[in-house]
């Protein structure tokens, strides 16, 4: 009641106006009296405060460099006396010179948190190099008669003129108040010269007495007029009445001045008279140094004085910011009492909207509220009545929204139990079934019996946990024949949290998973135009008592970086010929894996009664010798060795297993040197321990060594043609900074269970390269294992909580056939995405094209893989396998990245299937730094 009274003349003035004058006058109000005031006083509060601040660092500066200056001079005048004779002083030289390079170092350390600027500065470093040229050190006892003592003054001028560039830089004496610059003056010049004037007429003063030499006189008369013009500037000056501590200053003025006075008398006096056979060389040198003495009293009182001022003037400022606080205080509460009369003012018909808002709530929409006034509110009231007219209009609209979705989509509703209570006419008409008969049944009446049931438990677990659930579904129309959809699974809630229905919306990608199915059939090599792995295990399945040899060439990545990638595919190419040459007479099917390895599968019914080891070890033979007698392009001879493994089919039951058993042979073959070896079941236990044992070393000494560092490789827009990502890759470093060969390591690394800290590693390393590399994404590689084991991930969620750039990494999974539980990656890349991160299928096309990865895993990238990539301008499968990957991901809206791209033309390729990115050595190799 108190509150009404005090607010009456307001909620009078308030009850007179319109809405709309009520709002301008309050914001005009507000305005009025909050910004302009306080917007101008803050402004100028902040550039005076950096002001004054930056002025303190000048002050700071100067006083450093006027110890630097009378340091020198008091070696000057030490040194005068060693090469008088008084050899006592030797020590003392040396502690001066001590106490120099002490000074110049506490001012580098100064300057380094400052300004930065002395390692680079001319004056400072030819001050410093002058004073080593004057140490005790390089002395010689002609040093006065060469030099004059010249290097003195040169070294002293060289600081003076440091000084006045300190000055420039910190806004020493740039200043509105006349008394700042006054001072800054005296301090960074005046008062610096006038000292070292009298210093050099107290080294000089010792020429008066010898043989009165015209030479000295013209040197005092010199100095005798420089001190006479400086006193007039320290005597003259009418801003020393308006300083803090004039009194002070003036009496230290006037010591100074005095003091000036006499020496220049006695000049006058006794040398330019030419009585210097009266001139008393010890009473004037008592002089000189009582005048240096008042001069440095001076300079540290202008020191002091002006350092008073400037704090002076910021305790001003900050009674000026108490002023604007106290100002702002005053402000808000006017605008406070402003705010509540107006809110009293609209009370009554905002009432009325909240409680026609809560009736509509409720599910009455004809709802016509009365009107008292016409002003805005009352225009408000009238649109609140226009709205809950047009609500069922709306809500009609909304049912034909309905329409277009049943139109468009395959719709269906069940009951909480599973049962159909309707179905949309495209659902029948691609089910081939009609809505009677799906109305009251459940939908295994079109469940395809190649569904596993596991995925129709999750679909239940996942919506009546209250979750939508998504996923790719086989079912099976009326005619037996199958159609594949997306399906996504909404559970309806009541209003009491409770399922009452689900719905359904499908799209047909029937014509998509066709499509996958096409190139997941391509079982060919794209290079040699060979039947790949995938032709193999298909064969497998049918063959009978099967027997692999298992072949390839030696250290063929070394013959690669020797001869180049070219070569080394022509002579895969020249291989995979001969090979089918041979293949017409040995009886064998020909299998062409990854890079240099090939597969024969023989029957055992052709190698019967055959001596297995030599029949295998002249088939090298021949091979190799036909390998040699090609002619090269720009080679004039080529020649191979190579190393093969044997596997028969009474080594295990599933041949498809004969394909790692005839590896193991093969790698144990060139372990022992031999051309060929025949599996046994003993090599898988006869792996070498001790070797491994020392990578493990070698490899945990690389971590504690921070040997284990990160390389990034540039990705590029095809549109705009600038790299924007980077692709993370791990390496190795042995002693000697060599990089290890990352297969081999990480191959242990995972064995040894070193692997998940390899990968914090990588994280830590790439999220610090580009923690100030905003605009760059950069990705890091995860394989299926990390993402399975709880303290990575953990590791991975705890180190995007913490990272201000999260928004800019990408995982890349890479593509694999060990890939079999989506629910758990899915749940971790659900979790990551919530920073922003962005996924990626690595290897796309590598040999395990699997295009329910893509379907399944919600990534963004795709990469597809460089056996792709590496040959498209002249392999036209290669081709068409690229631009169905493209033209897949771009249905889905998932972005393509084009891996190995080498040269222009294949860059040209790629853009031109539509790829959105590429990466290759064409725009750059894998480096430590970023480019």
């Amino acid at each position: 009641m108190t509150l009404k009274i005090f607010l009456s003349p307001a909620l009078y003035i308030m009850s007179k106006l319109s809405f709309k004058v009520k709002i301008i006058a309050s914001i005009s109000i507000l305005f009025v009296l909050l910004l302009f005031p306080s917007r101008t006083i803050f402004i100028d509060y902040i550039e005076k405060s950096n002001t004054y601040d930056r002025q303190l660092i000048g002050l700071k500066y100067i006083e450093v460099i006027h110890g630097l200056v009378s340091t020198i001079q008091t070696h000057r005048t030490l040194t005068k006396a060693y090469l008088e004779g008084n050899i006592t002083v030797q020590e003392e030289i040396k502690i001066v010179e001590n106490k120099f390079f002490k000074q110049r170092s506490a001012l580098l350390d100064y300057d380094a948190t400052r300004l930065n600027i002395l390692p680079s500065n001319e004056n400072f470093t030819k001050a410093t190099s002058l004073f080593r040229v004057i140490q005790f050190a390089t002395l010689d006892t002609n040093f006065e008669n060469q030099n004059n003592f010249k290097s003195y003054k040169e070294l002293i001028s060289q600081l003076i003129n440091l000084i006045v560039e300190v000055s420039e830089k910190t806004t020493f004496r740039t200043s509105k108040d006349l008394r700042i610059n006054y001072l800054a003056d005296m301090l960074e010049e005046k008062i610096l010269r006038l000292y070292e004037s009298t210093e050099e007429l107290e080294v000089f003063s010792e020429k008066v007495s010898n043989e009165n030499r015209l030479e000295s006189q013209e040197i005092l008369f010199s100095l005798a007029t420089h001190l006479t013009a400086l006193k007039m500037n320290l005597k003259e000056t009418k801003l020393l009445s308006q300083l803090t501590d004039y009194e002070s200053l003036q009496d230290r003025s006037t010591d100074v001045t005095h003091s000036l006075e006499v020496l220049i008398d006695v000049i006058n006096q006794k040398v330019m008279r030419n009585q210097t056979n009266f001139f008393k060389k010890h009473t004037f040198k008592i002089k000189i140094l009582k005048s240096l003495d008042a001069q440095n009293t001076l300079y540290k009182r202008f020191l002091a004085t002006y350092k008073k001022t400037i704090e002076e003037l910021k305790d001003d400022l900050e009674e000026q910011l108490w002023s604007l606080f106290l100002l702002s205080l005053i402000i808000l509460f006017i605008a406070f009492y402003i705010f509540i009369a107006f809110y009293l003012s609209i009370t009554k018909n905002l009432k009325k909207l909240q409680s026609a808002s809560e009736r509509i709530a409720a599910g009455q929409t004809k709802i016509k509220l009365k009107v008292d006034k016409e002003d805005e509110i009352g225009d408000a009231l009238i649109a609140f009545n226009t709205m809950s007219e047009k609500l069922t209009e709306n809500i009609l609209f909304l049912d034909g929204y309905k329409t277009a979705i049943d139109t468009s989509s395959i719709v269906s509703k069940t009951d909480s139990r599973g049962i159909i209570t309707y179905v949309n006419k495209m659902f029948c008409e691609v089910s081939g079934y009609s809505e009677s008969e799906l109305i009251g049944r459940s939908h295994n009446i079109i469940r395809h019996p190649d569904m596993p049931t596991e995925v129709f438990q999750d679909m239940w677990q996942t919506i009546q946990a209250k979750k939508i659930w998504k996923g790719i579904i086989k079912n099976q129309n009326k005619d037996r024949s199958s159609y594949i959809v997306n399906a996504t699974i909404l559970p309806i809630l009541d209003s009491h949290n409770q399922i009452i229905e689900y719905v359904a919306v499908r799209h047909d990608i029937t014509e998509l998973e066709r499509s996958k199915e096409e190139i997941q059939k391509q079982r060919t090599d794209f290079l040699t135009g060979l039947a790949n792995r995938n032709q193999l295990i298909f064969d497998l399945k049918t063959a009978i008592k099967p027997i692999l040899f298992y072949l390839n060439i030696d250290d063929f990545s070394g013959f690669n970086d020797f001869y180049g990638s070219d070569i080394g595919d022509d002579v895969l190419i020249n291989l995979a010929q001969t090979l089918q040459r041979i293949q017409e007479k040995k009886h064998f099917k020909l299998y062409k894996l990854q890079a240099d390895q090939f597969i024969l599968l023989f029957q055992e019914d052709y190698l019967a009664n055959k001596n297995f080891k030599l029949f295998f070890s002249e088939l090298i033979e021949e091979i190799e010798e036909e390998i040699e007698n090609i002619k090269w392009k720009n080679q004039n001879r080529i020649s191979i060795s190579m190393t093969g493994g044997v596997a028969t089919y009474y080594a295990h039951d599933d041949y498809q297993k004969l394909i790692l058993y005839s590896n193991i042979a093969r790698k144990k073959a060139q372990e022992q040197h031999k051309k060929v070896l025949l599996f046994e079941h003993s090599m898988r236990k006869g792996e070498n321990y001790a070797q491994n044992i020392e990578w493990i070393k070698k490899i945990k000494e690389a971590i504690d060594e921070d040997r284990v560092v990160t390389y990034y490789q540039p990705i590029l827009n095809n549109k705009t043609k600038k790299i924007v990502k980077y692709e993370t890759l791990v390496r190795m470093l042995n002693k000697e900074g060599e990089t290890v060969p990352t297969w081999i390591f990480l191959e242990i690394a995972q064995k040894a269970k070193l692997y998940p800290q390899i990968t914090k590693i990588v994280i830590d390393k790439a999220f610090k390269t580009f923690e100030n590399k905003s605009s760059y994404e950069f990705s890091i590689n995860l394989t299926v294992d990390d993402i399975l084991s709880k303290g990575t991930t953990e590791y991975i969620y705890e180190k995007l909580k913490n990272y201000p750039n999260a928004h800019n990494v990408i995982f890349e999974i890479t593509e694999s056939e060990e890939i079999n539980d989506y629910e758990i990656i899915n749940t971790f890349i659900e979790r990551i995405k919530q920073y922003g991160v962005k996924i990626a299928i690595d290897d796309f096309g590598s040999g395990y094209a699997n295009f329910e990865h893509i379907i399944s895993i919600h990534a963004d990238f795709i990469k597809i893989d460089g056996s792709l990539i590496k040959n498209i301008d002249s392999d036209k499968n290669a081709r068409i396998i690229t631009e169905a990957i493209i033209s897949f991901s771009k249905k889905l809206g998932r972005k393509t990245i084009t891996e190995y791209v080498h040269n222009e033309k294949i860059y040209q390729i790629v853009k031109s299937l539509g790829a959105d990115y590429s990466q290759g050595f064409y725009f750059g190799e894998p480096s430590a730094e970023i480019k």
